[in-house]
């Protein structure tokens, strides 16, 4: 959705442009080509896409600014600045899916899950010690799978597990299968209570309204 992000922000002239999920930094390249005056502040909680997007960047490093965080936790520190624009894209990238390390995806070799690898939650504390109902209570919200209580039962009667190839394999074979592979909706559910994405939503629009 390049192209509809752009058109969103095409009134700017001049200011701060803050892109509050930085990743690879392609929204990123694509504002500061398009508004020579507008200066940058790239914020992610991923140092590994932060460091990957300061080498895409660097033809503009004199108007960027790069800073290893949640933007929930430092937009405040912007008010005072003219903002003419702020870019929030939540969720997982597609780099972080690719990385079998980092446990996002069905082949990963760790049950992790963690954007901010500074974080000390992870999947595996969700799957191996979150009880029963706190279990159910994420998949039916966070992933509205329709076989939330079985789903969160079997998990806790054959626990522990060690990767998300694991966990995935085994949800493969004891849940549903219809058009998704069979562990998607659980595995968002599970990234989504990791990372506290709607509290980080929340705090982030918080912080958004006290800029105006």
């Amino acid at each position: 959705l390049l192209e509809e992000t752009l058109s969103l922000f095409e009134n700017m002239k001049d200011g701060y442009f803050i892109d509050c999920t930085c990743g690879f930094g392609g929204h990123s390249e694509a504002i500061l080509k398009k508004f020579p005056n507008i200066k940058l502040i790239a914020i992610d909680q991923d140092i590994e896409a932060l460091n990957f997007a300061k080498k895409r960047l660097e033809q503009f490093k004199e108007r960027v600014e790069f800073i290893h965080s949640r933007s929930s936790e430092v937009l405040e520190n912007f008010i005072d600045l003219p903002i003419s624009g702020i870019l929030a894209d939540i969720g997982v990238s597609s780099f972080q899916l690719d990385e079998r390390r980092r446990g996002f995806n069905f082949e990963g070799e760790t049950l992790d899950m963690r954007m901010n690898q500074n974080q000390e939650f992870s999947a595996k504390d969700v799957v191996n010690y979150y009880s029963v109902t706190q279990l159910e209570t994420i998949f039916k919200e966070y992933g509205e799978v329709k076989e939330y209580k079985k789903v969160a039962s079997i998990i806790v009667a054959n626990r522990p597990f060690s990767s998300s190839k694991e966990l995935a394999d085994f949800l493969s074979k004891n849940m549903y299968k219809g058009k998704l592979h069979p562990a998607t909706l659980p595995f968002q559910a599970i990234r989504i209570e990791v990372n506290n994405e709607p509290g980080v939503l929340k705090e982030l629009f918080d912080q958004i309204e006290n800029t105006n």
